[in-house]
């Protein structure tokens, strides 16, 4: 597995305060349901990019996931929305104006003649009416503050949402992986059980071992093709999973790059704790959640504000006309100071609730701080872990290899019983499955590492 392709995969973590292009997704589609019953049209998710016919890298799995992956639209989604809760919170500092038409129809009758009435009459006529707050203590300012702070937080969720979605991908696809490396591997035991099943059916008509010898090669052969049929499974599983994590159907046949070995793990050079405090001041779901406090804060000022005077302008103007003809104009201007005196309480649970839900705030960043530097903690230890692992398992498939070789040959000579040969067969085939689990391990860690800091920039070496 390529070290190149893990840390061109870390780069693609956003840090939370970059504003760079955002990825080119197609709106929103789909029909309303059907009147007569439930329109299963859409029911099978659908890409919005076609799945390349060629085997795909990381960088090409990531690219696609970021355009295909639902969690993405729905990010990007929220972020709109509290874009527009925004501009709802600046419309208070405008005047509402409404236009209206009226047309009344009514007819008079005379008090002194019970039965004289007058002709009917038509009133109609446009008007035009505006109301503006002129000045209050700070409710329309702590919305605005606490609608900003929320759409800041969204689009940090967002930054986080995409850092998730290329930590699955990363996932997937270091596990598929690694099936396939193990399926290659697998084969290679299945020959060689097969052949040391070969030799011991020639020995045996050699009259030099016995029968027992033949069934105990036949169930090495027969373990090895079981072994083989599992890791089929897990890779046809591992593909699948790669598959939906990129926003395609899991049966869709996504190929991958093979394993390649060409460059050695070069982990990043950083101590633990400049990763903890690239952590606490980079990744995206710990600022999202001080924003979220300076939101609840913001919401304070605005709760308190509503218990105070404010000061408001109030006017209108029509023209109205009659069908006999005549017809007036008119128009009032009235100032207001309004001074609540007794809401039954409201506001000072108002207040409370919104202290309350501030200290909420601050409780749940606390817990996440704590929660994102134990996972940088662990990934960091697994890291290091996985590089000691690394040379420990490539001495292990080193010393395997020969001794398969040598039993090989001895066995060949009847040097070595088939018990010594299986053996030494088992113990090469148990090297290459935990060679390959090492890689896979390793890589993962690292990948769950720069996750956890929220990016890991170009150049950075962990230190062990």
């Amino acid at each position: 597995m390529c070290t190149g392709l893990a840390f061109a995969a870390l780069l693609l973590l956003l840090p939370p305060t970059g504003h760079g292009a955002s990825p080119q997704l197609p709106e929103l589609g789909g029909g309303a349901p059907r009147a007569s019953g439930v329109d299963l049209s859409g029911a099978q998710p659908r890409a919005r990019v076609p799945l390349p016919n060629h085997p795909l890298t990381l960088l090409e799995l990531t690219d696609l996931a970021l355009q295909n992956n639902p969690s993405t639209r729905l990010a990007w989604a929220r972020v709109r929305a509290a874009a527009a809760q925004l501009g709802i919170a600046g419309s208070a500092y405008w005047p509402q104006v409404d236009g209206t038409l009226s047309v009344t129809r009514s007819r008079r009758q005379s008090l002194s003649n019970a039965g004289s009435t007058g002709p009917s009459q038509t009133y109609y006529g446009p008007g035009v009416s505006l109301s503006y707050l002129l000045w209050d203590f700070g409710t329309r300012a702590g919305d605005r503050d606490a609608a900003r702070y929320r759409l800041l937080g969204s689009r940090l969720s967002r930054n986080q949402t995409l850092q998730d979605v290329i930590l699955t991908v990363e996932q997937d696809y270091y596990q598929l992986q690694g099936y396939e490396a193990l399926l290659a591997a697998n084969r290679k035991s299945l020959t060689n059980a097969r052949t040391s099943l070969k030799a011991a059916e020639k020995r045996r008509e050699l009259g030099l071992s016995t029968v027992g010898d033949v069934y105990r090669a036949q169930a090495a052969v027969a373990q090895e093709r079981l072994v083989l049929e599992q890791t089929r499974a897990n890779e046809a599983a591992a593909r699948g999973r790669l598959a939906g994590a990129t926003g395609y159907p899991v049966d869709a046949p996504v190929a991958i790059v093979p394993w390649s070995d060409a460059h050695k793990p070069r982990p990043p050079a950083i101590g633990v704790t400049r990763l903890l405090a690239t952590a606490r001041r980079a990744r995206p779901a710990l600022l999202a959640a001080k924003a979220g406090e300076l939101a609840a804060l913001a919401n304070i000022r605005a709760v308190r504000g509503a218990g105070l005077p404010t000061v408001s302008v109030d006017a209108n103007a029509a023209r109205t006309r009659v069908s006999s003809g005549a017809g007036s104009s008119s128009y009032q201007v009235t100032g207001t100071l309004r001074v609540p005196l007794f809401t039954g309480f409201a506001d000072r649970y108002a207040r409370r609730q919104a202290q309350a839900e501030a200290e909420q705030a601050r409780a749940d960043t606390d817990v996440l701080r704590v929660q994102v530097e134990q996972e940088v903690w662990q990934s960091y230890q697994d890291v290091q872990a996985g590089i000691e692992k690394l040379a420990s398992s490539a001495a292990l498939l080193k010393s395997a290899t020969l001794a398969a070789k040598v039993s090989e040959a001895r066995y060949a000579k009847g040097l070595d019983s088939i018990l010594d040969l299986l053996t030494a067969q088992a113990t090469l085939s148990n090297a290459r499955a935990s060679r390959i689990q090492t890689e896979l391990d390793y890589y993962s860690a690292l990948s769950a590492l720069g996750h956890a800091v929220g990016g890991l920039s170009d150049g950075a070496e962990v230190k062990p």
